[in-house]
């Protein structure tokens, strides 16, 4: 075959764009593989980040919840606790459920708070080790405290096992102790907060990660397919965003103490970001349904503090806030307030003749009549013993000594079982802005009133200025 120059510079020409095609084939197939090699560390290192937060986070925030809502339930006890002195003679298995009550309290949390601190120092092998460390300190703390509260409370149930109400620096003693138990509990949500904002950090990573990675993998996905690159980018990308801003809503939910949204996480994968989607949305059903109880034991707590436990009336604490904030307010305004102080006629009769239940049935009874004969704007509130207080908003004196007759009389009309006729005598005092009254003053006023009207013969009602 015939060799000359043409041949030469047609074959030297056919190598250099074999040269030049193979060359800009191997840029762009080093270019595809580093964005491939890159990526699979990438998804190695968040799957790796992802794995830490369902075993460790997770589980931990589910333990924290579990420990407010036990520390709720020992304050509920608590309480309850406190009033036995009252209630002993009508129910001698009060001290028994309470006792078991504590038991079952404290063994609970101490299965949590243990749960708690090994989970923490799990996390002393990761990256977010200052992050566990001050967890495991505050668990700790929460632990030492129980063990400090429990002895406490276990040893009032045994005093009142033994038919000796607890004095007064026991229960001092027994509230600060709780009350410093509350506070480590408040620390402790407070650091296991950090983890909600560690999780949203560890998406938005991700997320500007896989953000250059689609970017690129879109540049060169021209070349090898635009479409199918940009169905991944996309995917991932929306999966990605729906979980940062589902985390987003449930952080803000909670910074704002209100209810967790009810929407779920719609994330179309079955890889590790559905996995994620799942688990999360596992944890915030369950933290939605803590908050739910949190809010429920709250209302409870609250209730048994301002109601008399007896007769389900307002007690002395409530009338002492309510009647200042009334006197604020009346202050302010050209708004009347008057107040009904009255008590039972003879009741320690009634107690001595046919004995406490009776006694307690009849207080029960009146509160159960009183209501049917004031306003929904009036309170009625149990101070003490046999006495009781009606606060009358907008109502001047006479209109009190009104109110009162019709209460007097719906009382002195009713069939009481086994005591029979029982009266009350009362007292009608209104707040006077004119000089320099107060509470104290109102309140000593209407004790004067129904001293008068137990000295004027009973079952009447007498005004006072």
């Amino acid at each position: 075959m015939a060799t000359g120059p043409n041949s030469s510079t047609k074959t030297r020409f056919q190598w250099t764009i074999a040269r030049k095609i193979g060359g800009l084939a191997t840029v762009l197939i080093v270019f595809i593989l580093s964005l491939l090699i890159y990526s699979i560390v990438a998804l190695r290192g968040m799957q790796t980040e992802l794995e830490e937060i369902a075993e460790l986070d997770v589980p931990l925030m589910e333990l924290i919840n579990k420990i407010e809502i036990q520390q709720l339930e020992q304050q509920i006890t608590l309480d309850q606790l406190l009033r036995l002195g009252e209630r002993v003679a009508l129910d001698q298995n009060l001290e028994v459920e309470a006792k078991q009550r504590l038991h079952a309290h404290s063994e609970a949390l101490n299965q949590h708070i243990e749960a708690g601190i090994r989970l923490s120092e799990m996390g002393f092998k990761t990256e977010s080790k200052t992050l566990f460390d001050s967890i495991h300190t505050s668990l700790l703390e929460v632990r030492r405290e129980a063990g400090r509260l429990y002895p406490i409370l276990i040893g009032m149930v045994e005093t009142i096992e033994s038919g000796v109400y607890p004095d007064e620096r026991t229960v001092d003693d027994a509230l600060s102790k709780g009350v410093e138990f509350d506070r480590k509990i408040l620390a402790l949500i407070q650091v296991i907060e950090a983890f909600t904002e560690r999780e949203i950090n560890i998406l938005e990573k991700h997320n500007k990660i896989f953000f250059m990675v689609n970017s690129a993998l879109g540049a060169s996905g021209v070349l090898i397919g635009t479409f199918f690159s940009l169905l991944v980018i996309m995917g991932i990308r929306s999966n990605l965003f729906r979980l940062t801003q589902r985390v987003s809503e449930v952080t803000q939910a909670i910074a704002e103490n209100r209810s967790i949204p009810a929407t779920s996480i719609d994330v179309d994968s079955s890889d590790e970001i559905g996995n994620l989607a799942g688990k999360l949305s596992l944890m915030i059903d369950s933290v939605s349904e803590d908050f739910q109880k949190r809010d429920e034991l709250s209302r409870v707590l609250n209730q048994l503090a301002t109601t008399d436990t007896l007769t389900g009336a307002f007690n002395r604490l409530k009338w002492e806030e309510d009647q200042a904030l009334e006197i604020e307010r009346v202050k302010r305004s050209r708004d009347d307030l008057s107040l009904i102080f009255f008590d039972i006629d003879f009741f320690k009769k009634i107690n001595d003749t046919h004995g406490h239940d009776v006694g307690d049935r009849v207080l029960i009874e009146i509160v159960r009549e009183v209501p049917g004969q004031i306003r929904q704007t009036d309170s009625l509130y149990r101070t003490g013993g046999e006495e009781f207080v009606i606060l009358t908003p907008n109502t001047t004196r006479e209109q009190a000594a009104i109110l009162a007759n019709k209460v007097r009389q719906a009382i002195a009309e009713h069939d009481f079982e086994t005591a029979g006729h029982v009266t009350v005598s009362m007292g009608c005092v209104q707040f006077d802005k004119k000089s320099e009254d107060d509470a104290a003053r109102m309140f000593k006023r209407a004790d004067q009133a129904l001293y008068r009207a137990k000295e004027s013969g009973r079952d009447r009602v007498v005004t006072a200025a």
